[in-house]
């Protein structure tokens, strides 16, 4: 027994690392570009990867500055001077890039200027040192207004008052950003008065948390950590007055958009970013905590990212710590090094402009207009899936169907690939519907006549005649496997009588329920392959993922579920033996394999109108499966329904716990091999030496 445990696991095992290529003809649709300087590009490419492109932007002289530890500039574009919170120093410096000049404002009255901002008539600093918001005349640098703490009751007691940033809005409204204020941003009126929060963030609640909540006692749940959103770090008033929002902490929803009455709009998935602007085309430019420039266009939709950050050497646009961008009229991106006290700027390149031109386009649905710019784009970068997919939107409007079905499918767009098929699905219905219906009722009266002649004149079908000379000819190995399948089968139908012949008579040998599995698996690796169509792989759990990953994901839940089952089994007096036990869970993921592949085959048919068909055949062969498995190792073990239920429970316990010591077993083995790596690295050296 235990032998046949050992080879089933070594058989899970072994198969998770046959090397099959799901996706061998990718390289042959998309050329790849090779670059490796330091300021890479990297662009959105097909399946959620990034591929190196042109360089969007490259680094020219770095712009240094007379400040000490700046926190945040800005830059007025009518004007294209810079504003720079010189905290170090007390100050603001106003500075022109072209000419090198530089006003010191506010010397004597600041403290620890954090945040800047400048309208047509007032500068606006978030001075954490006075705990204050100074607002300064921009002609003469006369204080004009100092917001406090607000003393209104829906500000709160204890919320805190530490300016940190700041923005403004057309209408005059003051944003700021302080420290420890889980409410979200803070607004005021142009004459300092408190109108309330903006833009907060939600706490996470953990399933143990809501348990504990549930259940605890007031004095217990006094003594469990507060949870408290996070508080924004920094903010962004677009030119529409849309207010954008960063936290470090949030993951994928880190950057926020919220409208003007401030409701959330939308999020970015950029985790880690520190700052973020717009540009006059309202393209969003963030920086994140490592250096990397990453830019989303209008609506959201990735553009390119690039890295500023090294520790090997030191050249201009090199970072060190970035703690600011921001973007000038001609497009160039400069960030704010608070180490150098200096700004790096980044001048876009043609490929850069090219990208910023059509994507422009492509945010306000004008299609035609850009596709000219996007097939330019295209040809300098093949893997850009945004390219494609603007492409295929235009080919769609001049109706040239085939043609964006295959730039849809390049560029993984399901809403466009969907509609696309299913005007070329109508297109084929109305053009074939009746030859079809035709060829069915010939072949139905065709038929009809066919069997009337073999019972008039007491004929043979020849179907059956054919099977029976096949059969004669046949091995007797293949005639036993083809009788084992067929009781298989019987099982779909009645599980009852099928175990007991399983049991006593081995209606299905351990080497079928055997080609069963491997059956299962190619079927599960086809349908998370290139096999279903892409428009149906959010609902697939492994599409994408590598292929030992398939297998292990097909297969290893079977395998704990047979071994597991088993071992508790033979605990509780069941009487099924283990190979039992491997055959009855074989026969029992025939409708899962089945509907499987049904599903597969449809998904090249359907569209996401009929979406809900593909999950629904998923559901039935996936129920029938479970119904199957449940009643055939309650036959197998000869238990009542409440021994059954118990097993099932114990299952999943001892699944769960083999989960874990498989998983400290591989963090272990992964430790020891790293020492060992080490080790021998380490007396390499030494000999060398």
């Amino acid at each position: 027994m235990i032998k046949k445990v050992a080879y089933f696991m070594i058989l899970v095992l072994s198969a998770s690392y046959l090397p099959v290529y799901a996706f061998e003809d990718f390289e042959q649709e998309f050329r790849f570009t090779d670059n490796h300087s330091l300021f890479t590009t990297f662009v959105g490419g097909p399946g959620l990867y990034t591929f190196s492109s042109m360089n969007a932007f490259m680094p020219q002289q770095n712009i240094n500055l007379d400040v000490h530890n700046p926190e945040d500039f800005f830059i007025c574009q009518e004007t294209y001077t810079f504003f720079v919170a010189d905290t170090g120093n007390g100050r603001v410096l106003h500075f022109n890039p072209r000419t090198g000049e530089s006003v010191s404002i506010g010397e004597g009255l600041l403290s620890s200027p954090f945040g800047v901002s400048v309208d047509a008539a007032r500068i606006y600093i978030a001075d954490a040192g006075l705990n204050e918001v100074v607002v300064l005349n921009r002609e003469t640098h006369e204080v004009e207004l100092r917001i406090t703490r607000p003393e209104s009751l829906v500000f709160g007691r204890a919320t805190g008052f530490t300016p940190r940033k700041i923005g403004t809005d057309a209408r005059g409204s003051i944003y700021v950003v302080s420290d420890n204020s889980p409410n979200g941003i803070m607004q005021f009126n142009g004459n300092g008065e408190f109108l309330g929060f903006v833009g907060e963030n939600h706490a996470f609640v953990g399933f143990i948390s809501r348990i504990q909540r549930m259940f605890f006692t007031q004095a217990q749940r006094d003594q469990l950590i507060d949870l408290r959103p996070p508080s924004p770090i920094n903010l962004h008033v677009t030119h529409d007055g849309l207010l954008l929002t960063t936290t470090v902490g949030l993951g994928d929803t880190g950057v926020k958009k919220f409208s003007t009455a401030g409701s959330l709009l939308t999020h970015f998935p950029s985790p880690w970013v520190i700052d973020v602007v717009t540009d006059a085309r309202d393209n969003q430019f963030m920086i994140n905590q490592f250096g990397t420039v990453i830019v989303f266009d209008s609506q959201g939709l990735y553009l390119f990212s690039f890295s500023t950050s090294t520790v090997f050497f030191e050249m201009d646009g090199i970072t060190r710590n970035p703690v600011a961008i921001g973007v000038g009229p001609t497009g160039t991106i400069y960030l704010l090094d608070r180490e150098l006290s200096a700004f790096t700027n980044y001048a876009p390149t043609y490929f850069g402009n090219l990208v910023l031109d059509a994507s422009y386009y492509l945010a306000r649905g004008m299609f035609l207009e850009g596709e000219e710019l996007w097939r330019r784009v295209v040809e300098e970068t093949a893997t850009f899936y945004i390219g494609h997919w603007a492409l295929g939107f235009a080919e769609f409007r001049h109706e040239n169907f085939e043609t964006a079905l295959d730039l849809f499918r390049l560029s993984y767009e399901t809403l466009g690939h969907s509609r696309v098929q299913w005007h070329l699905r109508n297109e084929w219905i109305l053009a074939n519907l009746q030859y079809v219906l035709l060829a069915l009722i010939i072949i139905y009266f065709v038929n009809k006549v066919f069997n009337f002649i073999l019972r008039r004149k007491k004929m043979q079908h020849p179907l059956r005649i054919l099977g029976r000379k096949i059969a004669s000819v046949s091995p007797e190995w293949l005639r036993q496997f083809g009788r084992e399948i067929k009781g298989a089968f019987y099982f779909l139908i009645h599980p009852f009588d099928a175990v007991y012949e399983i049991k006593r008579k081995e209606l299905v040998s351990f080497k079928t329920a055997t080609v069963i599995y491997l059956i299962y698996i190619f079927i599960f690796v086809l349908n998370n392959t290139q096999f279903t169509n892409f428009i149906f792989w959010f609902y697939m759990l492994f599409s994408g993922l590598p292929l030992p990953i398939m297998i292990i994901g097909g297969l290893f839940p079977i395998a704990l579920l047979v071994v597991a089952s088993f071992l508790v089994s033979d605990i509780n007096e069941g009487e099924a033996t283990f190979k039992q036990v491997y055959t009855v869970v074989a026969c029992a993921l025939i409708p899962y394999t089945l509907f499987t592949f049904s599903r597969a085959i449809l998904s090249n048919i359907l569209t996401m109108n009929e979406a809900f068909l593909h999950r629904f055949i998923l559901y039935v062969g996936l129920g029938w499966t479970v119904v199957l498995i449940v009643v055939g190792l309650k036959e197998a073990y000869n238990y009542s329904g409440r021994e059954i239920l118990k097993n099932l429970f114990l299952t999943a316990f001892t699944s769960a716990c083999i989960i874990v010591v498989i998983a400290v077993a591989a963090m272990l083995v992964t430790q020891e091999i790293e020492f060992l790596r080490i080790l021998m690295g380490e007396v390499a050296f030494r000999v060398q030496s």
